[in-house]
Parts: C-alpha cells; sequence; structure tokens
C-alpha cells in the first residue's frame, strides 16, 4: 500500500518558470531597497530629532545663565572657612556669618558675560593643594590671594 517512488523526470522543474512574456520579479533586490529605505528613513529622522534637539537646547541656553544666587539674594558664608548660603539682599545675617565679598556673581564656568572677569587662587587643604575659580565684576578689588586667571591661549 505504498506509493512508488517518484522520479525527477515525473517532477515539474525546479524553480518554478514564469509564465511567458513576463519578466521574473527580483524578490532579494526588492527586500533590500526596503530594508535601506527604512534603514536610511530611521537614521535621518534621528538626525533631524538630535539637530532639532540642540537648536533648542542652544536657544533656552540651559547652563548659560547660572549665578551662584537667585535675583534678590546675595551669597553669605562662616568668616572663616567654606561653605555659605545665599540670603535675601539686606537682611540680617545670622552670629558668625558674613556677606561674600563678591556679592551674587554668574557661576565660575559662566563667566564669560559682559563686565565679568575669571578670578582664581590656590588653597590647600590637608596637604593637597587645588585651584579654586570664581567670578568677579571687571574693576572689583580682590581680596588677598586672589587674582586675575590667565587667558586661555
Amino acid at each position: 500500500m505504498s506509493k512508488p517512488p517518484r522520479y525527477s523526470s515525473d517532477l515539474e522543474a525546479y524553480p518554478r518558470q514564469p509564465p511567458a512574456g513576463r519578466p521574473r520579479a527580483d524578490r532579494r533586490g526588492r527586500r533590500f531597497a526596503l530594508v535601506f529605505l527604512w534603514a536610511s528613513g530611521a537614521v535621518v529622522a534621528a538626525a533631524v530629532l538630535v539637530g532639532a534637539g540642540l537648536v533648542v537646547l542652544g536657544g533656552f541656553d540651559p547652563m548659560g545663565d547660572e549665578w551662584v544666587c537667585s535675583d534678590g539674594e546675595a551669597p553669605a558664608g562662616p568668616a572663616h572657612g567654606p561653605g555659605g548660603a545665599c540670603y535675601a539682599a539686606g537682611a540680617t545675617l545670622p552670629a558668625g556669618v558674613v556677606w561674600d565679598p563678591f556679592g551674587n556673581r554668574p557661576m565660575p564656568y559662566n563667566c564669560d558675560k559682559d563686565g565679568w572677569v575669571p578670578i582664581e587662587r590656590t588653597t590647600e587643604q590637608r596637604g593637597v593643594s587645588n585651584d579654586e575659580m570664581d567670578c568677579v565684576r571687571t574693576g572689583t578689588e580682590l581680596p588677598g590671594r586672589w587674582h586675575l586667571a590667565q587667558e586661555p591661549g
């Protein structure tokens, strides 16, 4: 009851030939073209998103306007030692706290504004030397050990 074996002459020729007069479709080329188009579209879309993000960040400049204290405040800290906080300008300070001699100013990395110059001093803490950077108005008299920072270049 088993079927008799088939011989290759009994089978259709493989691969099946397209109907006469119609060119055979190149499916691999079509697949490659679709994958290439999708990948290219994804790369272009990612580039547009990154570019748009950089334009938005450049427009808002989130790091370009940071100050030590907010408007209407000024920095103050212990008379001797590091640390400090912002207090309302003109407020009565707690005992042992004095106004920062430089007042409210841009952060040291943001000292490229008109009317401001970078300053520095070298401090030593526990035997380790450290260069402190800060920012002051042009023409401000500098306290001891502070000096104008060297201009890069």
